[in-house]
């Protein structure tokens, strides 16, 4: 669905006269927005993986779930 997105753009652009160079720039800019948001998810990954691995506080009592 995004490839299909950018490539419909990168069209739209072409046939409006937008140079090559200024399209391959925008699609960096837009990979670089990708990269940030995946670097958010990782830590927020990291962040739960971290809470799970803590030891359970005292008078908690684990109970099997069936």
């Amino acid at each position: 669905m995004l490839k299909e997105f950018s490539r419909r753009v990168i069209r739209c652009c072409e046939d409006i006269g937008v140079p090559r160079s200024t399209i391959d720039h925008l699609l960096q800019a837009d990979k670089e927005v990708l990269l940030a948001v995946r670097s958010v998810v990782d830590s927020g990954v990291q962040i739960i993986d971290d809470l799970l691995a803590r030891a359970p506080e005292e008078g908690i009592e684990k109970v099997e779930v069936q």
